[in-house]
């Protein structure tokens, strides 16, 4: 069974681009926590396809707080340097974690200043495979 189950903060804004067929792709980096290396985080790539990730990608900037849940997507590339590997998390299921100093920015806004709350979005296999 591959699954992961995570919660990070966004290490910068997601980058939103399409595939040459049109499919909309959302990749971002996630700092994780380790309890092993406290003054060092673990960093994750992940990923969103399709419509969803057109409408999470405006929510989706540095230093949100999120929780996903996905699979883990491993190539191994050999070239004439050597041979690396890459690890992606494909995002089934992505919610945004609101902190103290999230909610409470939130209420020091004037109502017509907030952001609408960023929908819970559950995600399915893309469309065609990487």
């Amino acid at each position: 069974m591959n699954v992961l189950i995570v919660s990070g903060r966004l290490g910068k804004d997601a980058e939103l681009r399409y595939t040459p067929k049109g499919t909309a792709v959302l990749e971002f980096s996630l700092a994780v926590s380790d309890p092993f290396k406290k003054d060092k985080p673990l960093w994750l790539e992940g990923v969103l396809f399709g419509d969803r990730a057109e409408k999470l990608q405006q929510y989706m900037t540095k230093g949100k707080h999120i929780l996903l849940d996905g699979k883990l997507d491993v190539n191994i590339n050999k070239t004439d340097r050597g041979t690396w590997t890459n690890v992606k998390i494909i995002v089934n299921f992505l919610e945004f974690l609101g902190g103290e100093k999230e909610q409470a920015a939130a209420k020091e806004k004037p109502a017509e200043e907030q952001e609408d709350t960023p929908p819970e979005e559950h995600l399915e296999d893309p469309e065609e495979t990487q």
